[in-house]
C-alpha cells in the first residue's frame, strides 16, 4: 500500500466479480449481460463497487473475446496477450501509486479474475474528456487562448512530476485528460507508461530509487514495438524507436495544437504540421519547438516547457491588459451564464494561477 492507494493484488472468482461490480452500459442503464460488451482484449466501464458502495471505473479483460483471440492467433499467442495485458494493468496501478498526484486518478484495486484475467478499479471522475471539451468550446467560440494555457500548464506539471520519477506516458492526448465536474483535472490511462533507466532519462535530478517491481521487464515495450495513438504519435514512435521524456513533450504539444486549432496535429505529405493555424506567435513558437522531428531540437524537459508556457501566458495577459483577477472573473461569469459546461470551470487551477503569474505580469507591465 502506498499513499492513498490500496492497489491490492488478489484473485476473485468470476461469479463474485460479476456480483460485486454491476456495470453501467454506455446508455447509462444497469446491465449484467456480459455478452453485450464489445471491443478488444480489455474494456473500460463505469461500475458500482457494492462492497464499498462507490462508483468506480472498471478496467478488465474481455472474456467474450478470449475464444476469438485463440481462434485468430492460436492458444500460445492469446495466452501471451493476456499476460501482457496483466502486466500493463500492474504497471498502471504501480505508476498511479508512485505518482500520487492531484492530477492523476487513484487506483483502488488490481487483481485477477478466475486465476488469470486481469482487472483493476479506479477513481470515478464525473466530467468529460478534454477532446470533447475542445469540440464544444471551439464550436461555441467561448474559449480564450489564456484559458487553454491554464489547463495545459497543469497537464505539463503532471508530466513533469512523472518525468522526475523516470515515468513517461507515451499516450498523452486530449481524450486522456478528464475535466471533472467540481474543478478536477486528471491525466488518465497510464497503460503504455514506461519506467526509464537512470541512463535513459533526460530529466536532471530524476529519482534514481524508483523501482516498480521490475514491471518493465514483463511488458512488451521492446524497441521496435509501435506504442501510442497514431494521430498523435511522435516520429520516433511511428518507427518503433526508443521513447523518452522528449516523446511526451511532442505529445503534449499535440494537446496544445488541438486546443488552439480544433484539429489533431497530423503531418501532411511533406511531413509538416501546419502551425500557421495557431494565431499567436508565442504559442506557435512553443508548438513548433515541441514538435520538431529530431528530439534533440525540442524542449528537453517538461520543466522547460512549463517555463515557456508560463512566459507565454504572462505575455498574453500583459498584451491584452487582462489581470489575473479579471481572468478569474471572466471564467466565473461564464459559469454563471452557462456559456461553458461545468467541467471547464477549473476554479482551483485559476485561483492557483492568480498568485502564480501576478508577479511575472507586474514585471512585464512596468
Amino acid at each position: 500500500m502506498a499513499g492513498n492507494f490500496n492497489h491490492i493484488k488478489y484473485d476473485m472468482p468470476i461469479d463474485e466479480f460479476k456480483e460485486r461490480f454491476p456495470m453501467d452500459m454506455e446508455d447509462g442503464s444497469r446491465n449484467n449481460t456480459w455478452g453485450s460488451l464489445k471491443g478488444g482484449m480489455s474494456k473500460v466501464r463505469w461500475a458500482t463497487d457494492l462492497e464499498y458502495s462507490r462508483k468506480v471505473v472498471l478496467k478488465f479483460f474481455d472474456f467474450t473475446k478470449e475464444k476469438e483471440y485463440r481462434e485468430m492467433h492460436g492458444a500460445k499467442t492469446a495466452k501471451r496477450l493476456v499476460q501482457d495485458l496483466a502486466a500493463r494493468f500492474q504497471l498502471e496501478s504501480e505508476v498511479s501509486a508512485q505518482l500520487n498526484h492531484p492530477h492523476t486518478v487513484r487506483v483502488y484495486e488490481a487483481g485477477t479474475i478466475a486465476g488469470y484475467a486481469p482487472f483493476m478499479t479506479m477513481e470515478f471522475i464525473d466530467g468529460q474528456d478534454l477532446e470533447k471539451a475542445i469540440e464544444f468550446v471551439r464550436a461555441s467560440q467561448q474559449f480564450q487562448d489564456e484559458e487553454l494555457l491554464l489547463i495545459f500548464y497543469e497537464i505539463c506539471d503532471t508530466m513533469d512530476v512523472a518525468h522526475k520519477k523516470r515515468i513517461i506516458n507515451r499516450d498523452i492526448k486530449p481524450a486522456n485528460v478528464l475535466l471533472g465536474k467540481y474543478g478536477a483535472l486528471k491525466v488518465i490511462d497510464w497503460g503504455l507508461a514506461k519506467i526509464l533507466t537512470s541512463q535513459q532519462t533526460k530529466t536532471p535530478g530524476a529519482d534514481d530509487k524508483i523501482s516498480l517491481l521490475n514491471v518493465n521487464a514483463q511488458v512488451n515495450t521492446i524497441e521496435g514495438a509501435i506504442m501510442g495513438t497514431e494521430a498523435y504519435m511522435a516520429p520516433e514512435q511511428k518507427v518503433g524507436m526508443a521513447a523518452d521524456e522528449r516523446t511526451d513533450i511532442y505529445l503534449l504539444a499535440g494537446i496544445l495544437y488541438e486546443g488552439l486549432t480544433g484539429e489533431p496535429p497530423i503531418r501532411d505529405r511533406r511531413n509538416r504540421i501546419d502551425t500557421s493555424k495557431v494565431a499567436l506567435q508565442e504559442l506557435r513558437d512553443i508548438v513548433e519547438k515541441c514538435m520538431q522531428t529530431d528530439p534533440d531540437n525540442r524542449y528537453q524537459t517538461a520543466e522547460e516547457l512549463k517555463t515557456a508556457v508560463k512566459d507565454a501566458l504572462g505575455s498574453i495577459l500583459s498584451e491584452r491588459c487582462v489581470s489575473e483577477v479579471g481572468l478569474l472573473s471572466r471564467w466565473l461569469g461564464k459559469k454563471k451564464s452557462g456559456d461553458i459546461p461545468e467541467p471547464l470551470i477549473l476554479s482551483d487551477v485559476v485561483k492557483k494561477w492568480t498568485g502564480n503569474i501576478s508577479r511575472q505580469t507586474r514585471k512585464r507591465m512596468r
